[in-house]
């Protein structure tokens, strides 16, 4: 039984090695922001640092390539809750998700 990742070459489209798949297109997105507000409390809290984030699509409809998008996002602390938050990216990607 084949284990999951491990590449089955299928002659039918010309594709024997992971070397023959196209390059994977890469595009480059921002969600850096100065301030935003904390989720819990509402206030306005500023930018502590900034992070990257990579999200792998399997292929794109008009060119038949994978996607990778490397997100740059900010990383937020809020005073009053202690807590560390992140720029809200759920509408590029589904949390949790790769």
């Amino acid at each position: 039984m084949p284990s999951p990742g491990e590449y089955h070459p299928d002659s039918r489209i010309g594709i024997n090695t992971p070397h023959d798949l196209p390059p994977t297109l890469q595009k480059r997105q921002t969600r850096n922001r100065k301030y935003t507000p904390c989720p819990l409390c509402g206030q306005r809290r500023s930018r502590k640092r900034t992070a990257k984030r990579t999200l792998y699509a399997l292929g794109n409809a008009e060119t038949g390539r994978p996607v990778d998008i490397n997100f740059v996002f900010s990383v937020h602390r809020c005073n009053d809750c202690e807590k560390y938050f992140s720029i809200d990216l759920t509408g590029i990607a589904d949390s949790d998700s790769h």
